[in-house]
């Protein structure tokens, strides 16, 4: 189970808080521009660990005049992070950073900067059932910028500090079929690469809510969520038994999924899916074998799924419902990857030296996946 809450509180000015003459300022006018001074406290408290963060951030926003392209600039966001790690969760932290792995790192007390970037274009008005229509998300950000403005330890050397560059981009595509039929596509990919030694001089690490994931409701529908990968990776238990145990980042990301979408009556709509993707590490990680990407490799390494599910579609609210099931699993041995005839309604109580673990995965969510 995880519980996410906190309080944010934004101040809007309708124009740039810059130093700008007034006629600049008025020629900007057609662009919409919007100023937010925002500052919050968020809490996280999940089986595994809980954290805390408070942030402050000013961001730029301006669009198109036919509003189709909207931008938006981020000239500081400022967050201070706090973990409590559940001992079990310590414990499998401190085995894989004895193999090397950085992901430990990613819970230290930690100081977060950065200036973001991005973008979105709506064309047609996405989603609409009476012609095609797309959209596109552009995403870059540069993490611990603002450290050249004052020192490379600016609070000292007791919590960490993160210098990464992350980029994304996401497109989506919807076609109606007829009035109440249409095939949605999305395709997403990213990386983030973190750079510079970390306060204690070991490999530079990113800050955990900055890692891809794959997996779950809004992703690979047929893995539970986050578990899924990196590359090839096969996570296990004592028994070497296929086990998503803990939650597995990553630096680059590539996912795509196909919807096709009807509505039945009234407020009840059903769907069939396909998934494809997975995340990989920049290097080989020796606690995680397989995990790096590979463009000769990359493509073999895509983990498949399918199923389907329903929608209660309320207008002002969509409640999502769905099913999937493993069809690719890049976690197995080159050549047994295909395991939909492994496909088994029910998990066996005492399972022994179990291939593939594929039983049906349920997600809940709010709205459509893309």
């Amino acid at each position: 189970d995880s519980y996410e809450y906190g309080g944010n509180i934004t101040f809007s000015f309708p124009q740039f808080l810059l130093p700008l003459n007034k006629p600049l300022k008025s020629r900007l006018g057609k662009y919409n521009p919007t100023t937010l001074v925002s500052g919050g406290i968020s809490f996280v408290d999940r089986s595994d660990f809980t954290r805390n963060t408070f942030n402050t951030s000013i961001t730029y926003n301006w669009q198109t005049p036919n509003n189709i392209t909207r931008y938006s600039l981020t000239l500081a966001d400022i967050r201070f992070i706090s973990s409590e790690i559940a001992p079990l969760f310590q414990e499998r932290l401190d085995s894989l950073e004895q193999r090397g792995n950085t992901f430990a790192r990613s819970f230290d007390p930690g100081f977060v900067s950065s200036t973001i970037f991005s973008f979105t274009k709506d064309i047609k008005e996405y989603g609409n059932l009476r012609q095609p229509s797309s959209f596109l998300r552009g995403y870059a950000e540069i993490g611990g910028n603002l450290f050249d403005l004052f020192s490379e330890t600016p609070f000292g050397n007791d919590i960490s500090y993160y210098k990464f560059l992350k980029a994304s981009i996401d497109y989506r595509h919807h076609i109606p079929l007829g009035s109440k039929t249409a095939l949605a596509f999305r395709i997403n990919s990213g990386f983030a690469f973190p750079y510079g030694t970390s306060t204690e001089g070991t490999n530079p690490t990113l800050p955990y809510e900055k890692f891809f994931f794959a997996g779950g409701s809004n992703s690979i529908k047929a893995w539970q969520p986050r578990r899924l990968g990196p590359g090839s990776y096969r996570p296990t238990d004592d028994n070497n038994n296929i086990a998503y145990l803990i939650e597995q980042p990553g630096d680059i990301i590539i996912e795509t999924g196909v919807e096709f979408r009807t509505k039945l009556f009234g407020f009840l709509n059903w769907a069939y899916f396909i998934d494809a993707g997975n995340v990989w590490t920049w290097y080989e990680d020796e606690s995680r074998k397989g995990s790096n990407f590979e463009w000769n490799d990359f493509a073999s390494e895509l983990a498949v799924g399918t199923g389907m599910g329903i929608r209660l579609d309320f207008s002002f609210l969509l409640v999502r419902v769905d099913v999937g099931i493993k069809v690719f699993d890049p976690a197995q041995d080159p050549g047994e990857r295909f395991v939909l005839d492994d496909f088994q309604f029910n998990m066996p109580k005492n399972p022994v030296n179990l291939k593939v673990l594929n039983t049906p995965q349920l997600n809940i969510g709010i709205g459509y996946p893309f």
